[in-house]
């Protein structure tokens, strides 16, 4: 019985993935922008 491989530990790249996009790795989806408020109407007393 020929055991599985255990999973390699995460490389030190995985640090510096938070600063430079990896390209193996898919971009995270940007969060969708918040709708701006509607201006409310001016109105003139």
């Amino acid at each position: 019985e020929s055991q599985p491989e255990p999973e390699p530990e995460p490389e030190p790249e995985l640090r510096t993935r938070t600063l430079t996009p990896n390209p193996k790795t898919e971009p995270e989806p940007e969060p969708e922008p918040e709708p701006e408020p509607e201006p409310e109407p001016d109105t003139e007393p």
